[in-house]
């Protein structure tokens, strides 16, 4: 006859087998959405994005630097999806801003440039040196009509690049700072590309924003182009690459770590004399690979030459302390 079961062994059995089936379903993680995440731009896109601009901004020193005759250069520094509001904050309060027009949607972007660019290129449009010019002000009408070819190249060259992919861009109208709130609401998620602006080693900023219904557009087009343009290695190329490698010098240390000696045995030197390290005599050196210990080595002659007869592979000394040449 089976054993009966007191209710507190019934209990204890069940309490149990609760236990064990809660520890065999796994916790869930919980991640918090964040909404600003979405539509971000994935590595291909930035890349495609990046040689773009990059493209442009060579171009666009080409042919500003032959339009005012002096060294001009332009150099992508950022590519970023922003909100609006983000994009408001980074512009300074006097600036020269001006809208594009992106045909055939119509949508309204904006060129930004720093004013530490804009005086000096108009003092070297009037004939000047292109000197910095401090000027907390607005820019005048007559300045704004000589930048106004400044900013026909901007736009040519921009819309040269773009041609690919559909859009063709036109100068707007000039805003102020304040003026530009109305372009877009404030969380509105916008591409903001930077680039750093150099005449006559005076540096600047230039910024480009595009809306979110331009710019994803822009994205997709430019991942399917991307796929298809991306360079290949050819099959010789790493042979090539490596055989060139296999030629190239690097320094080598034979020599032992953690030497030490007393200051007044150093002072105290002189030619001929003998300094004594507390160093075995049969203790191998290290050969060291840019500070990288990497044989247990022994100091050699080859001929008329020093050489290292290689032991075994070092593990004694920590990766990257420099030791005392033999």
């Amino acid at each position: 006859m089976g054993k009966i079961l007191s209710q507190q062994e019934i209990d204890l059995i069940l309490g149990h087998a609760r236990n064990t089936d809660k520890a065999a379903v796994p916790s869930k993680f919980v991640q918090p959405w964040n909404p600003r995440g979405s539509g971000q731009m994935h590595n291909d896109q930035a890349r495609a994005i990046t040689t773009l601009h990059e493209s442009f901004a060579r171009n666009l020193a080409g042919s500003l630097g032959a339009y005012l005759r002096v060294p001009f250069d332009v150099t992508l520094i950022s590519v970023e999806q922003l909100t609006f509001s983000e994009f408001q904050g980074a512009i300074p309060e006097l600036t020269y801003l001006l809208a594009l027009e992106l045909n055939p949607t119509g949508v309204m972007a904006a060129l930004q440039i720093d004013h530490s660019i804009v005086f000096p290129t108009v003092d070297v449009l009037l004939g000047g040196s292109g000197a910095f010019i401090e000027m907390k002000r607005e820019i005048s009408e007559i300045e704004e009509q000589i930048m106004d070819g400044v900013a026909k190249i901007i736009c040519r060259e921009l819309a040269i690049g773009w041609a690919p992919m559909g859009f063709d861009i036109s100068l707007g109208e000039r805003y102020s700072t304040p003026q530009i709130q109305r372009f877009l609401p404030p969380q509105e998620k916008v591409l903001a590309l930077s680039f750093e602006v150099s005449l006559n080693h005076i540096k600047g900023t230039m910024n480009l924003m595009f809306p979110a219904t331009v710019s994803n557009t822009m994205l997709r087009k430019l991942s399917l182009n991307w796929e298809y343009k991306r360079p290949r290695a050819s099959a010789g190329v790493s042979a090539r690459l490596r055989e060139h490698l296999n030629g190239c010098d690097f320094k080598v240390l034979l020599g032992f770590a953690d030497v030490k000696l007393r200051v007044r045995d150093l002072v105290s030197a002189r030619p001929g004399s003998i300094l004594r390290f507390n160093i075995p005599e049969s203790s191998p050196a290290a050969l060291l690979v840019s500070d990288q210990a990497v044989f247990d080595a022994s100091p050699v002659r080859s001929g008329s030459n020093r050489a290292a007869q290689l032991m075994e592979p070092s593990h004694r000394l920590p990766a990257g302390k420099p030791g005392m040449k033999a």
